[in-house]
């Protein structure tokens, strides 16, 4: 995992999770639309999650290094600060700068300068964190409880006029990432 925030050493995390603090994930971009220390921050974490002592979390056949695929799970939304829904588009923009470049180095051999990889390896991205972006028309969630006796609604959390430009920055998001993704399919 990797966020802006520390994780209180007391709660152990599973013995397969990794966490890395980072603090520029969504800094701000440069005029000509590079922002370096984000960059170097997402694909520090992506290269450190596709080396050796990682494989035994990350291979689905032990004698099949090119079987395995590796997942990376991608929530940024910002809702607070300045400018958090330009953040959201420019952490999805060096996140996907990092997917890329990360990506091939991972599938060249290292005679041609990348990580000892092959074409074969697959890699997915999940995009998680919100329903922000469920159209307006999305009906409210309902629990009932006590045999049917209590019934409660359970608003839907979906795109209107209080959230507008917030479920915009994340179908940005969505859109950025499926365009870096099928590049490299």
């Amino acid at each position: 995992t990797v966020s802006r925030s520390s994780i209180d050493e007391s709660r152990a995390l599973p013995s397969n999770v990794t966490h890395f603090v980072r603090t520029q994930l969504d800094s701000e971009y440069a005029a000509d639309n590079y922002n370096r220390a984000s960059f170097v921050e997402f694909a520090s974490v992506m290269h450190e999650a596709l080396q050796p002592k990682h494989k035994d979390f990350i291979t689905a056949t032990p004698s099949s290094e090119d079987l395995r695929t590796v997942v990376f799970y991608f929530t940024l939304g910002q809702h607070k600060g300045d400018n958090p829904f330009v953040r959201n588009i420019q952490g999805a923009q060096t996140f996907c700068q990092a997917l890329e470049h990360t990506i091939r180095a991972w599938r060249r051999p290292i005679s041609e300068g990348g990580m000892g990889g092959s074409p074969k390896k697959q890699f997915r991205v999940v995009l998680t964190g919100t329903d922000a972006t469920l159209p307006s028309t999305h009906l409210d969630g309902t629990l009932t409880l006590n045999g049917g006796d209590d019934q409660y609604v359970i608003p839907s959390y979906k795109i209107g006029p209080y959230n507008y430009v917030y479920a915009a920055s994340k179908l940005c998001q969505y859109f950025l990432v499926m365009n870096a993704v099928a590049k490299l399919s």
